[in-house]
């Protein structure tokens, strides 16, 4: 409030909060907010008593005192706060310096390794420079243009001596059995080596620790991004567009019959660890989970799963999918490869000691502990209509997985 004004209850101190009971809003202070504290051991008392200058600054509290507004305008309007801005800023700023900083390592890098490339190459210059002194290469050069100055002018009996000085020279060389020479090759090699070894290499390490938290600040300013504009309804993949996602939602919405109120990256492989201890701790316990898979292999195959039912990592054995509305896709071939009705029994199998990912019997998507050895057997309880009862390289564009990254999220119905 721009003017000051004092609590009636209490002149001395300044009216700060606004009590907004259905037909009963009152104003107070400090010293009113210890009197109820006093007064009511009801945590929930307080839930109606806000500051007048965050609610200022915050219309959509208001909202709360509405008794018909819809539960997801409400949660909608809830996550957009004051420090919305800020928090996006300084997450911006975050990730604006780590891009700088890694710009700069990346520049002096290029440096460093220039600088010993052309190191390199003097030394590379050098030593075929005392090679060519060794064996007197000027020398054979020379006998190399006479010979071709005289075949011009068959100059046959100019020839035979060019031929025999020739051969002269290797004679030459090749004196004692060449051991001078051999000599010499081995003092040559061995000032090369030295040389080489005493030149100093870039090392990257620092470069790969800076990129990773590139990453790492990249993926919190998407996140930030997401939870302050609310992007409760998009999953914001790296790994396919906002489009597919759509078409994804849309199939899951339909398959349910039911809103999506949510969605949470539950995990993030580069983020998380690419291992299935790691996954399974993030998602056990969920349920209408979206699997997103990249493969390493040529191709690189993007494809993916959606499983309604709940994961349990003590379950050791199979999930029923009682709706049927668990599906495995593929963004590659742009195909959707629905669960088979008498395959229900067998959704997924929550057997973490040996699987990180295990869809369908015989594993539609069987993917290891690793995320690189694994099979797929599409189309054994996931419909295909290609398929032979026999592992496939459909999905992962190869006869293993080798994946790249992997992203989990949670749909929240």
């Amino acid at each position: 409030m721009e003017t000051s004004i004092h609590c009636q209850l209490h002149q001395e101190y300044q009216v700060q909060y606004i009590f907004l009971n259905q037909n009963n809003i009152k104003f107070g202070c400090i010293e009113c907010i210890s009197d109820l504290q006093d007064e009511n051991h009801n945590a929930n008392i307080f839930k109606n008593i806000f500051l007048l200058h965050d609610i200022q600054s915050s219309p959509q509290k208001l909202l709360t005192q509405i008794s018909n507004i819809d539960d997801q305008n409400l949660q909608f309007y809830s996550c957009l706060h004051k420090k919305t801005e800020t928090i996006i800023m300084q997450t911006f700023q975050n990730w604006e310096n780590n891009m700088r900083n890694f710009q700069k390592k990346i520049d002096n890098i290029i440096l460093q390794q220039k600088e010993f490339v052309e190191q390199l190459l003097i030394n590379y210059k050098n030593t075929i420079k005392q090679l060519q002194q060794e064996i007197k290469f000027e020398e054979f050069q020379n006998l190399i243009k006479e010979f071709g100055t005289a075949n011009e002018k068959l100059q046959n009996d100019v020839l035979e001596q060019i031929s025999h000085k020739i051969t002269q020279h290797f004679e030459s060389l090749d004196k004692n059995n060449a051991k001078e020479l051999n000599e010499s090759l081995k003092r040559i090699k061995q000032e090369y080596i030295n040389q080489a070894e005493n030149l100093n290499q870039p090392d990257i390490q620092e470069l790969q620790t800076s990129f990773q938290q590139l990453i790492k600040s990249t993926n919190d300013l998407y996140s930030q991004m997401g939870k302050s504009f609310n992007y409760i309804t998009q999953m914001n993949s790296s790994l396919i567009p906002n489009s597919y996602s759509k078409y994804l939602l849309g199939l899951i919405k339909n398959k349910l019959n039911q809103d999506i109120k949510q969605i949470k990256l539950l995990y993030l492989g580069s983020r998380d660890g690419l291992n299935g201890q790691s996954l399974w701790n993030k998602i056990d316990g969920k349920k209408h989970l979206i699997y997103i898979f990249k493969s390493k292999n040529p191709g690189n195959n993007i494809f993916g799963s959606y499983i309604s039912c709940k994961v349990n990592q003590d379950l050791n054995n199979w999930q029923s999918d009682e709706s049927l509305s668990s599906f495995i896709f593929s963004y590659t071939h742009n195909e959707i490869y629905p669960l088979k009705q008498s395959q229900k029994q067998h959704a997924i199998l929550c057997q973490p000691i040996s699987y990180a990912v295990w869809i369908g019997m015989s594993g539609n998507i069987g993917i290891c502990n690793d995320f690189i050895n694994g099979q797929s057997y599409l189309g054994s309880s996931y419909e295909w209509d290609k398929f032979e009862n026999q592992r496939s390289s459909h999905l992962f564009g190869g006869d293993s997985p080798n994946i790249e990254e992997c992203e989990v999220y949670e749909l929240q119905i």
